[in-house]
């Protein structure tokens, strides 16, 4: 199971919300393991357009520009406990013959620069769409670096996961072809059987102005907390009350569908 966090979500929550609501969810006996505890990969986007490697591929090889870039990080985990970090890169080139996609494989990006890959990680494979996807296992410094961040990336899943509001795009993993397999194109594809789960929360579009106002148009989220209740007489007594989290700014919702699970969509990867 791999649980993929859309950039616009983790880009929608802060630090001290993350550690507020995994605070209140530990309190109130709610906090539960992705997976119900088992193995599983949390993915994080990394900004698109950043060039992991910077050494020239060899002489007389072909290069091609790439109609669009992807890099993710995956972070394999066995409950809470980090077992493996690994970059993801991914480039679409629509329109190589078989033979270029083969030619490609000889010389993926990743191995340009060895020194921050685990070498008997590094591999390379052909996808459906013209995308050619390429990992390897970080170490060193850089993978020290991003272990600090997978308890961040844990509690911010494990808060997703328990928000009806956040959809889930289920995608079934599907076998590669058997003409792919003889040219060797999806040859040791690591991911073939895992399920992928997308998760994002629908966004409101702002078309107009804002100016003069303190409000954020932008979607953002606040955490369950607790709040001082004025109530009877006067107003005078005051109560603790629990105010649930919520979106802010998040596109409008049937307030019929806030009593149903999350929806899920099965599609078929490829």
């Amino acid at each position: 199971m791999r649980y993929y966090i859309t950039a616009e979500l983790w880009d929608s929550f802060s630090e001290e919300q993350i550690k507020l609501q995994t605070e209140r969810l530990m309190e109130t006996d709610r906090w539960r393991l992705p997976n119900n505890g088992a193995a599983f990969t949390m993915r994080v986007s990394l900004e698109d357009g950043v060039e992991c490697c910077s050494d020239r591929l060899p002489e007389g090889t072909e290069v091609f520009k790439a109609a669009q870039l992807q890099q993710f990080i995956d972070f394999e985990m066995d409950g809470d406990r980090v077992l493996r970090i690994t970059h993801v890169v991914r480039r679409q080139y629509p329109g190589l013959s078989a033979d270029q996609k083969q030619e490609m494989l000889r010389f993926p990006i990743v191995k340009r620069n060895p020194e921050i890959y685990r070498k008997a990680t590094l591999i390379g494979w052909w996808e459906q769409g013209g995308w050619l996807s390429e990992r390897g296992e970080l170490v060193g410094a850089i993978r020290l670096e991003l272990a600090i961040y997978a308890r961040t990336v844990l509690e911010m899943l494990v808060v997703i996961l328990q928000d009806r509001s956040v959809q889930r795009i289920n995608v079934e993993p599907r076998d590669p072809s058997a003409k792919w397999k003889r040219l060797g194109l999806a040859k040791g594809r690591p991911d073939i059987h895992v399920q992928d789960v997308t998760l994002h929360c629908p966004r409101r579009i702002y078309t107009a102005e804002h100016g003069g106002t303190h409000a954020s148009p932008r979607m953002h989220y606040r955490a369950e907390h607790l709040r001082m209740q004025a109530y009877g007489g006067g107003r005078k007594l005051r109560r603790e009350v629990t105010i649930a989290a919520q979106w802010i700014n998040a596109a409008e919702v049937n307030p019929s569908e806030f009593d149903i699970p999350i929806r899920h969509v099965k599609l078929v990867a490829g």
